[in-house]
């Protein structure tokens, strides 16, 4: 298997093993398949249904802050994973926070067009394309642009997504068999290995039952 990422007119491309899959930013024409992409990875009967954005709530998102919002779509018009971000100031984004009260409930009201961190609040990827880069290249997109709004960290809530088979450690224990690699968490294991680092634990971040609801707090310098 082949994988390589290069630059094309401002967006970035990913060829895998024949597929060519291009990131670039949200469009309003872009808006009604995102829902049916979210319901595919986020069940709304297991997180809930505000785990599935609707079109205006999305519609809202591009208004607030365009930068931040992308897309991932093959070489023949599907859509293969979407990312959001916004800002917020450096102090708010490494204090303890939840999911919903840093993105005020998913509507990036909570915007700061000062902010020095960019914040991570979202990444979906279609469950039949998972695998093939995608979720590294829409980090690498929302990281050049971090870089060049002059924000000074990415940041984000990971989820800690194999913590559901390993309930019998408290959840500090779990974090820090993972990033001593002797654990592989499907989430984390990949965000450290896109140069992220821990800087705790974010208990009770969003109703998650694979998770206990907890989150990595991950930081990377831009």
């Amino acid at each position: 298997m082949t994988t390589s990422i290069h630059p094309l007119g401002g967006a970035l491309v990913l060829e895998n093993v024949g597929t060519l899959v291009r990131v670039r930013q949200l469009r309003s024409e872009d808006l009604p398949r995102i829902p049916g992409l979210m319901r595919r990875v986020y069940a709304p009967p297991q997180y809930g249904p505000e785990a599935v954005w609707s079109e205006h709530s999305l519609s809202r998102h591009l208004e607030i802050y365009p930068q931040g919002q992308f897309v991932a779509v093959t070489s023949e018009g599907r859509l293969a994973g979407t990312a959001t971000g916004m800002r917020v100031s450096l102090t708010r984004a490494l204090g303890p926070h939840t999911w919903h009260g840093i993105t005020a409930r998913g509507t990036l009201e909570s915007h700061d067009p000062q902010g020095k961190a960019f914040y991570g609040v979202n990444i979906a990827v279609d469950p039949e394309l998972q695998g093939l880069g995608i979720g590294r290249l829409l980090y690498r997109a929302r990281l050049r642009v971090g870089q060049e709004e002059g924000c000074l960290a990415f940041v984000a809530g990971a989820r800690l997504a194999g913590y559901h088979r390993h309930r019998a450690m408290a959840p500090e224990e779990y974090l820090g068999e993972v990033c001593a690699g002797r654990i592989y968490d499907p989430t984390l294991s990949k965000q450290l290995a896109l140069g992220f680092i821990v800087r705790g634990l974010l208990r009770d971040y969003a109703p998650d039952p694979q998770t206990g609801g907890h989150a990595a707090l991950i930081y990377r310098a831009l």
